[in-house]
């Protein structure tokens, strides 16, 4: 995520570039789908707001057609997950390893929408 922000700014104006890398590198586990939307996306303008709040939702629609699962769920699931995992060292016992590798697929899916939002 810190790359596809950073890469747009510095394409926009060397010094926005600058200022992105910075801000942008101590996010960390600060993903959700929702801060990205409300925090990160709004500091663009909203036109980035609204193309990835549309791009997001035809993704969920095409994705609940193709597997029966939902985008967002799948990617706060594996937030949560790796949350437990980073900061208590838990293993999620509700989660079967065929769950979590579709959740981080999920992941991707959720940042090539980001990135495809993030053109000029």
């Amino acid at each position: 995520m810190k790359t596809i922000f950073c890469d747009f700014a510095s394409n926009k104006h060397k010094v926005l570039g600058s200022f992105c890398s910075q801000y942008f590198d101590r996010i960390n586990g600060r993903i959700g789908l929702e801060l990205i939307r409300k925090d990160y996306l709004q500091k663009f303008g909203p036109k980035y707001q609204q193309r990835f709040q549309r791009r997001l939702e035809e993704l969920e629609k095409q994705h609940l057609l193709a597997a029966g699962a939902s985008i967002r769920a799948s990617y706060g699931n594996l937030l949560t997950w790796r949350h437990g995992f980073a900061h208590e060292g838990t293993v999620p016992a509700n989660a079967s390893y065929p769950e979590v590798k579709r959740a981080y697929d999920c992941g991707k899916e959720v940042m090539r929408c980001l990135a495809s939002c993030m053109n000029r």
